[in-house]
């Protein structure tokens, strides 16, 4: 498979956009909290209970991860050509991220660990 020439600076900006993102969420949350806003505008205390609400307290980060690893497994299944390896691939790092979730239980209700637990499990 070949792109064409528009096709790769395409694939460059959204490379550029969408690998920094989880990084892009954690500095907003820190840049919230450190300028106050969660305490003088409801937006940005919206924006943190979207982000962080479901964690506990010192998995914070957990939502960037997610997006982190979700953008992995696109990628995976979009750019490993070979089927087998791209099984493979997709197999291990869905296992990698069940493994990280049980280990870190990143969830203040148990039940919304459980549903995470099952999603992966369901992937792997």
């Amino acid at each position: 498979m070949e792109c064409s020439t528009w096709e790769i600076p395409l694939l460059g900006l959204l490379g550029a956009v969408l690998v920094p993102f989880p990084l892009i969420l954690i500095g907003l949350q820190h840049l919230i909290r450190a300028m106050g806003w969660h305490e003088t505008t409801g937006s940005g205390a919206h924006v943190l209970q979207v982000l962080e609400h479901p964690y506990q307290d010192k998995r914070l980060w957990y939502e960037s991860f997610s997006i982190l690893r979700r953008l992995v497994l696109l990628a995976l299944a979009t750019f490993v050509a070979d089927p087998i390896w791209k099984a493979v691939a997709l197999f291990s790092s869905c296992f990698l991220a069940l493994l990280a979730h049980l280990l870190i239980q990143p969830f203040r209700k148990m039940h919304h660990g459980w549903v995470e637990a099952a999603s992966l499990c369901n992937l792997a």
